[in-house]
């Protein structure tokens, strides 16, 4: 997840245990605008608009520009979570 899109500035990169929701760094709540799963082969993460994996929700696993579209989820991702592929 990065701070701008295209994957360009603050980028954090977060190791999450599947099947339980995590809440982004402190640091980086409202402000992701890219984000990719890079454990899409095995894994697919839900992206939360609201922190305990609450409200809204965004299933794209590599999306390197929440303004595009709509813009929902752009600045406004705070939590995730991620479950094994069947």
């Amino acid at each position: 997840m990065c701070e701008d899109k295209e994957y360009k500035g603050q980028c954090r990169t977060l190791t999450v245990e599947t099947a339980f929701c995590r809440n982004v760094p402190v640091d980086m709540i409202d402000r992701i605008s890219s984000i990719r799963n890079n454990d899409r082969d095995d894994n697919t993460c839900t992206w939360y608009r609201e922190l305990n994996c609450r409200g809204d929700s965004y299933n794209n696993q590599n999306d390197g520009n929440l303004a595009d579209g709509n813009g929902h989820f752009n600045d406004s991702i705070r939590s995730l979570e991620c479950r094994r592929k069947n």
